[in-house]
């Protein structure tokens, strides 16, 4: 009695998996609401981003080791090789984030400069203030 309740739960086990695996590789879709559908984007998306974030820690990781040993001047341009490529794909990572974020926010990008004249009150551009300074030759 006690194999047929294993059996039987593993066999459930399994048809979730088997559901599971269908989904992330996309098929039998058809089935889903848009709302499903978005859900296992998110998933997607942020399972991509934990992946890349991995790897990228992985690769400077492997960098940083290879660092304290003694390297040639040929090893050493592969190194800043490597850091350039790690670099360029938390850039990406970064860039997808931020894209994400400006959507999801509807950010309006800021201006680049900021008028500091229009904060300024009348009476604080026309003060006045006596220095004593003395433009010209010394008096004798």
């Amino acid at each position: 009695m006690h194999m047929k309740k294993e059996v039987m739960s593993m066999t459930r086990n399994l048809e979730v998996l088997e559901n599971s695996k269908r989904r992330l590789l996309g098929e039998d879709l058809e089935s889903f609401s848009i709302d499903e559908l978005e859900k296992v984007e998110g998933q997607f998306d942020q399972s991509l981003r934990n992946i890349r974030a991995k790897l990228s820690g992985a690769r400077i990781k492997g960098l940083t080791k290879f660092e304290s040993c003694s390297a040639g001047p040929i090893r050493g341009n592969q190194l800043f090789k490597e850091q350039i490529s790690l670099l360029k794909d938390e850039e990406k990572v970064l860039m997808e984030k931020n894209a994400e974020l400006r959507e999801k926010y509807e950010a309006q990008p800021l201006p680049l400069f900021i008028d500091r004249q229009e904060d300024e009150s009348p009476q604080a551009r026309k003060m006045e203030v006596d220095t004593q300074l003395f433009i010209g030759l010394p008096e004798r």
